[in-house]
């Protein structure tokens, strides 16, 4: 009252307390919503008419939008309301990890549509746009309309230079002047849904390109809209897109190009039969294996025609794992288009770039020597009879003997001394002749025909074991693998090489070698862990499973699989 104060404005976090201050000085309060009070039209809400009509102007249908995850759900429900057609609601938080931007990046990327519009904090939104640059979506074809939430902090982003070819809505700021009066501030009011577009050039700054202030215009007047719309070529200035190219994009991402794409192969994986690079004395270079022979299908089975060629990756053999993760990050760095060969699909590779689907057999097993046929002997007869097997049958076959001789023996005391021995030894050799089945003796008591049933019956148990284990041993190759004392062999990728130690394989406490082709797996293998090599190999299932059908007799398969890989992609 004292300083005749004739408005206020307030921000919503302050209505509820300026309200009942309003209402008692009779002051007017101007806040965003508050009953009784004047209010200011909704800024977020003309803003997204600006962006439908911008996109309507250049003919997208749809947009993807990138948004907070707090407070901006409303602003997406804008473009519902107007029935404009959103193909994706993507919610970014602001305290995201690179690695969950970049996850939802890959998403966005292949997705159809390639107009994306950002309201998020400019912290985030500089985040969002150095990722979206090193994969590709700040090129030729795409298109982003960053809103106010960012642009009017234009000056706050670190790398303006990912921005290059950007459409930005920035809050249109009226003069200031030094007193309000009622009619001023209606149009202070009106002011506040005025937009300035502005084409990021990137590091060179950025330049007008016209006005939103309900419809679009070239420029402005003391706040007002004035001119002529922007819908002519004469009037509207224009874009220079994502890529440096003046060509509006179409908003479709599947766009046919005329570029060769470069796609890195590994030169030598010590598996030919996968994947096999040669290069003869003229440098002509030839690409071969099951990998290439997928690459070749799957481009054939595209409805147009994209030009392509191989183009050798070198690498050190002492290390493959590095070697080929650092080829994944040279792909997310677009020094090539995309790469072929036996890659195994990780989560950590996955946060770089797209694989396609798995082609080959998922996991890692492990793969052990057969025990030739030749090493059979004469003796081989004794091998099923084990000490435990022997103190079994001698065991039962005493006790046997004891029991019928005590039920056996003669009834006069007088007669024991002399008799003992010779029904002892009677009672000993009926025992034995039930081996045969050729017992001779005749048994005076029921009890000890029952014993001689019990006995019979055991004799048949040891007897068709005895037969089966035989029989299993003369006709089927057996695995030389002890867990506890054989050398196990890996493969040179960091997955096989993780298996070791793993308790859910039966080598955790195994020594071990490392492989790092077809060729050392068969040799090491060959010689066995007595002879300096080993007794089993761990290694990824497409790995295996070449090595066993090139050598079906000699190696197999032990133990199951386990899934802790997604194959080769």
């Amino acid at each position: 009252e004292n300083n005749k104060v004739k408005v206020i404005l307030s921000t919503q976090k302050s209505t509820l307390s300026l309200s009942e201050f309003g209402n008692y000085t009779k002051i007017p309060v101007i806040p965003i919503s508050a009953p009784y009070l004047i209010q200011v039209p909704p800024h977020d809400h003309a803003e997204v008419k600006g962006i439908i009509a911008f996109a309507e102007l250049h003919k997208w249908e749809k947009v993807i939008l990138i948004y907070e995850d707090h407070n901006d759900i409303h602003w997406s429900d804008f473009f519902e309301e107007k029935k404009f057609q959103v193909a994706y609601k993507s919610s970014v938080a602001a305290s995201s990890k690179d690695e969950h931007i970049i996850e939802e990046l890959h998403r966005l990327k292949a997705m159809e549509t390639s107009i994306f519009v950002v309201h998020v904090e400019p912290v985030l939104a500089s985040r969002i746009f150095v990722h979206a640059k090193r994969l590709g979506m700040a090129s030729q074809g795409y298109a982003w309309i960053v809103t106010s939430k960012s642009m009017n902090h234009l000056h706050n982003l670190k790398d303006r230079s990912s921005m290059q070819g950007f459409i930005g809505f920035r809050s249109y700021k009226m003069k200031e002047s030094k007193e309000f009066d009622m009619l001023q501030l209606m149009n202070f009011i009106t002011q506040m849904v005025n937009f300035e577009i502005v084409n990021v050039l990137g590091t060179e700054g950025e330049r007008r390109v016209g006005f939103w202030t309900g419809k679009f215009t070239n420029k402005l007047s003391h706040g007002f809209a004035y001119g002529r719309h922007l819908f002519s070529s004469s009037g509207f200035e224009t874009i220079i897109w994502p890529g440096g190219t003046s060509t509006i994009p179409k908003g479709r991402r599947m766009q046919t190009s005329t570029k060769t794409l470069r796609i890195a192969v590994p030169k030598s994986n010590g598996f030919p039969q996968l994947l096999k690079v040669d290069i003869d004395l003229q440098t002509n270079i030839t690409f071969s294996g099951f990998c290439i022979e997928v690459f070749k299908a799957a481009m054939a089975g595209l409805e147009h025609q994209v030009p392509y060629e191989f183009v050798p990756f070198e690498y050190n053999k002492t290390h493959i794992g590095e070697a080929y993760s650092d080829l994944v990050y040279q792909v997310y760095l677009q020094k090539y288009d995309a790469a072929v060969g036996d890659i195994t699909i990780t989560s950590n590779r996955s946060l770089y770039v797209d694989f396609t689907l798995p082609f080959t057999d998922m996991g890692i097993g492990m793969v052990s020597r057969l025990t030739p046929k030749e090493n059979q002997n004469l003796w081989i007869f004794l091998k099923p009879l084990t000490p435990g097997l022997w103190l079994t049958i001698v065991g039962v076959y005493v006790l046997s003997a004891l029991v019928i001789w005590l039920i056996e023996r003669p009834a006069p005391v007088e007669q024991q001394t002399r008799q003992s021995n010779g029904e002892i030894g009677r009672m000993f050799g009926f025992s034995f002749s039930i081996f045969v089945f050729a017992h001779w003796e005749k048994l005076s008591s029921n009890l000890s025909r029952s014993v001689v049933v019990l006995w019979v019956f055991v004799v048949f148990i040891l007897g068709s074991n005895y037969t089966a284990t035989l029989t299993s041993m003369m006709t089927v190759q057996q695995i030389e693998f002890n867990s506890g004392k054989s050398t196990v062999g890996h493969g040179a990728g960091p997955v096989a090489q993780g298996a070791i130690g793993n308790p859910n394989f039966p080598n955790s406490h195994s020594k071990s070698i490392r492989l790092t082709s077809l060729e050392e797996y068969v040799k090491a293998l060959s010689e066995g862990s007595k002879n300096g090599g080993v007794s089993a190999l761990i290694e990824e299932m497409p790995y295996i499973n070449v090595l066993v059908e090139k050598y079906p007799t000699r190696y197999s398969k032990v133990g199951h699989v386990m899934p802790t890989t997604n194959g080769f992609g």
